[in-house]
């Protein structure tokens, strides 16, 4: 859980970018060009969709870990079912050996 925690965390660091952003634009001493703006635009946004991807991910192992798996889930169905393949094959190949 402690995984999942964290990257649920990091999230809020989108918050201190956007505060750091309305800084340069208001209050910096320095002027910043359109295009450097820009920049931490697109470095902020890209920034957030990984944070997003790697809670999504650990959001998945959570799942996984405690079998907290939704039977109307689509995606869940496809995993169970995979699952559930391998654990006939496993016991399938244990007992022809």
């Amino acid at each position: 859980m402690n995984k999942l925690e964290e990257a649920i965390g990091n999230l809020n660091n989108i918050q201190e970018n956007i505060d750091a952003l309305i800084y340069a634009i208001g209050d910096s001493p320095q002027q910043y060009t359109q295009d450097e703006l820009l920049n931490m635009l697109m470095g902020m946004s890209q920034l957030h969709q990984t944070w997003y991807d790697k809670l999504w991910v650990e959001y998945e192992n959570f799942r996984r870990e405690y079998n907290a798996f939704d039977e109307d889930d689509m995606f869940d169905q496809n995993y169970l079912t995979s699952k559930k393949s391998l654990t006939k094959q496993k016991r399938k190949s244990k007992i022809e050996a």
